[in-house]
């Protein structure tokens, strides 16, 4: 975002996800130019699954559970199937 502010105004405070440019132009006047980042770690999840193959008169007598585990590490952008999994997905943690 840019602005035209008088030159004598307090420049916006950066932080961690604000970078700002504060510049005089010599006629009182100063441009201010805030530049933030909408998010450090990207929210992205990447997903494999498989269709389900059990007829669907035994699937009651089969358990399907769904596990989450939370390690530290980058998700895999290709997430590997375990032999008795019909889904995986991985991402970031918060």
């Amino acid at each position: 975002m840019m602005t035209l502010e008088l030159d004598t105004t307090t420049p916006t405070t950066p932080n961690e996800v604000r970078d700002v440019d504060f510049k005089k132009l010599g006629n009182g006047m100063a441009v201010e130019i805030v530049r933030t980042i909408p998010d450090v770690f990207p929210e992205d999840s990447y997903s494999k699954s498989i269709e389900n193959v059990i007829p669907v008169k035994l699937r009651a007598a089969i358990p399907i559970i769904e596990t989450t585990i939370d390690e530290v590490g980058q998700p895999s952008i290709d997430p590997t199937l375990l032999g008795f999994e019909f889904s995986r997905t991985e991402g970031p943690t918060n």
